[in-house]
């Protein structure tokens, strides 16, 4: 066994923990952080209703497959 105590294992786990959360800025997403703003309110409407209609969109393609399929097995009488 170890001769390590559970303090100087937490302490070790939290030097850990903090080196991780400093680096965040440092690394491959740091350009993405730097530049990422708040959008304007317009913007944010606009993004919405896009998001909005692909799912709709998704969803009737959904169904639509799904109508396909009730009507195919009633032909078959499955």
């Amino acid at each position: 066994m170890s001769n390590r105590t559970f303090l100087d294992r937490s302490w070790d786990a939290q030097r850990k923990m903090e080196k991780r959360i400093n680096s965040i800025g440092k690394g491959r997403y740091a350009r993405v952080l730097r530049m990422a703003r708040k959008p304007e309110p317009e913007e944010f409407k606009q993004t919405s209703n896009i998001v909005l209609v692909g799912i709709a969109v998704i969803g009737g393609i959904g169904f639509a497959i799904f109508l396909l399929m009730d009507w195919i097995q009633g032909l078959l009488g499955v």
